[in-house]
C-alpha cells in the first residue's frame, strides 16, 4: 500500500499549488496569526537551457525533470510563487518537487549534466523505498501567480534542492521552452506559519461519445485498454478502482461524474482547485450535502481549462470526523469534435488519463491540522514538505486491481522499454501508478 500511496499520489500531473495546485488566486482567510516580521528572500530558478519536447511515436505527451538549486541554507517558508511559463501553446502543467539532502546525489545523477530526464508520473527521485514525492509549488494555464493563505507557507528546508516538472502537449506542435519560477519565502524559525498540506479528491470521468459519433474507442473497454497501452497499466487500474470505490461498479457511465469522501480528523479547509481538461464544464464540492445546512464550498460552473484557478475560502473551514465532502464534475463530450486540440483525433469513451486529450475531474484541497491563531510567535513547523494525498479508502480500492500484470511503457516516456529492464516489477507498477494531470 505504501508503494500504491506514494506514486499515485504523484498527481497533480494535475494540475496542478500555491500550494493548492496551479495558484492560488489572492491570500484568503481573514485568520490573526502571531507571525513575527521577517525579511523576505526571493528566489528565481529557471530551466537551465531551453528544452524542445518531443513526444513519442504515437503519443502527444512528455514529462520532462530538471534539476534546480534554491541554494537555501536556512529553512524557510514559501509565501509566494510567480511562474512564467516557457511556451503556453505545450505547457500543459508545471510541479516543483522538494529533494531532501539524503536524495541529492540520486537527483544529481538523474539530471544527466544538466539536460534532465523524462518523468511521467512523479520524479522517480528516491523511489526505491521513499515516502513520496513532496509538491513545493505547481501551475496551470491562466494562472501565474500563487499566494499562500494567510498564516500558512509551504517548507522549503536548508539543503533543498528543487526539481521542475515541465508536462508537455504537443497536439500544436513543439517549440523550445525555458519556464521559470520566483519564490518569495520567509525564515521558517519564529515566522508562525503553518504548513499547508494537499488531499487529492477525484471522482471518475466516464463519458460516452456523443449520440451519432462512432469508433471503435467509444466501446468503454478498448478506451480502458487504449489508456493503458498509452501510460501502463497502472493508470488504468487507477481508473476502474475509482470508478469500482465511488460507484462499487465498473459500469458507470455519463456526462457527470461524482464521489463522496469522508473525514477521518479535524482539519481547516482553507482553499479548493478544481481540476480537469478540455471537456470539463463545471464542479461542485460540497460538506455534508444530505445534513440539514450543506455547505457549497466551491461551484466554479464555467471551468475553463486555460484559466484554472483555486478559490479561497473567506475563512477556514472547520471539518470533524464522520462529515462528509461530495465531488461532482459535468462534462461537455461534443467538444471532443470542435475544439482545434481535439477535433483530430478519433471520439472515444472518455475515462481518467493524463494526456490533455483524456479527463480528469479532481478537486484539491488546501487543508491544515491547526489553525494559525493558536500559534506562539516561536513556533517552528515540520520542515518536510507535503506530499499530496489521495484518501485511504480510495487506495484500497485501486489495490484491489493492481498487481495482475506488469505494467507496458507509457506514452509518455521517451525512452525505449529496453532501458527500464533494470526495473523490477514493482518499482514498475509503482512508475505506472504515478501521474498528474
Amino acid at each position: 500500500m505504501k508503494s500504491i500511496n506514494r506514486n499515485v499520489t504523484a498527481l497533480a500531473s494535475a494540475a496542478i499549488v500555491s500550494l493548492s495546485v496551479f495558484g492560488v488566486s489572492a491570500s484568503s482567510a481573514a485568520v490573526k496569526s502571531h507571525v513575527t516580521p521577517h525579511a523576505t528572500h526571493v528566489i528565481t530558478l529557471k530551466l537551465p537551457a531551453p528544452y524542445n519536447p518531443v513526444a513519442p511515436v504515437g503519443g502527444h505527451d512528455i514529462y520532462h525533470c530538471s534539476l534546480l538549486n534554491p541554494n537555501v541554507s536556512v529553512d524557510q517558508m514559501i509565501q509566494q510563487v510567480d511562474w512564467v511559463p516557457g511556451n503556453i501553446k505545450e505547457d500543459h502543467h508545471a510541479i516543483l518537487y522538494w529533494v531532501s539532502p539524503s536524495d541529492v546525489a540520486a537527483a544529481t545523477k538523474m539530471d544527466n549534466s544538466g539536460k534532465g530526464w523524462t518523468c511521467f508520473g512523479g520524479t522517480g527521485v528516491g523511489a526505491a523505498g521513499g515516502e513520496g514525492d513532496h509538491w513545493l509549488a505547481g501551475w496551470g494555464p491562466g494562472h501565474n501567480q500563487s499566494v499562500e493563505p494567510t498564516g500558512t507557507g509551504v517548507p522549503l528546508p536548508t539543503g533543498s534542492l528543487i526539481v521542475m516538472q515541465m508536462h508537455y502537449n504537443l497536439l500544436s506542435g513543439h517549440f523550445p521552452d525555458q519556464t521559470k519560477v520566483t519564490l518569495t519565502t520567509v525564515d521558517a524559525a519564529g515566522s508562525g506559519l503553518i504548513p499547508l498540506n494537499l488531499k487529492l479528491l477525484a471522482a471518475p470521468p466516464d463519458a460516452p461519445c456523443p449520440t451519432g459519433i462512432h469508433g471503435k474507442l467509444c466501446d468503454k473497454t478498448a478506451s480502458l485498454n487504449d489508456v493503458g497501452k498509452r501510460f501502463g497499466v497502472g493508470l488504468e487500474n487507477f481508473d476502474k478502482g475509482l470508478e469500482s470505490y465511488c460507484y462499487g461498479n465498473l459500469n458507470h457511465k455519463g456526462n457527470s461524474s461524482s464521489c463522496r469522501y469522508g473525514f477521518n480528523q479535524k482539519e481547516y479547509l482553507w482553499n479548493v482547485t478544481p481540476h480537469m481538461h478540455l471537456l470539463g464544464v463545471s464542479m461542485v464540492v460540497t460538506l455534508n450535502p444530505k445534513v440539514g445546512s450543506p455547505r457549497v464550498l466551491v461551484n466554479d460552473s464555467n471551468y475553463d481549462f486555460h484559466l484554472q484557478t483555486s478559490f479561497p475560502l473567506s475563512q477556514p473551514v472547520k471539518v470533524l470526523p464522520g462529515d462528509i465532502v461530495h465531488v461532482t464534475c459535468s462534462f461537455n463530450p461534443t467538444l471532443r469534435q470542435k475544439l482545434p486540440y481535439l477535433k483530430s483525433l478519433p471520439p472515444r469513451f472518455i475515462v481518467w488519463g493524463d494526456g490533455s486529450s483524456d479527463e480528469m475531474c479532481l478537486s484539491i484541497i488546501g487543508f491544515t491540522t491547526i489553525l494559525p491563531s493558536g500559534v506562539t510567535a516561536n513556533y517552528h513547523p515540520n520542515m518536510t514538505p507535503s506530499i499530496p494525498t489521495f484518501p485511504t479508502a480510495l487506495l484500497n480500492s485501486i489495490a484491489k486491481f493492481s498487481g495482475a500484470k506488469v505494467p507496458s511503457m507509457m506514452s509518455m516516456t521517451d525512452a525505449p522499454l529496453g532501458k527500464q529492464a533494470n526495473l523490477t516489477r514493482l518499482q514498475q507498477l509503482q512508475l505506472a501508478l504515478g501521474f498528474c494531470g
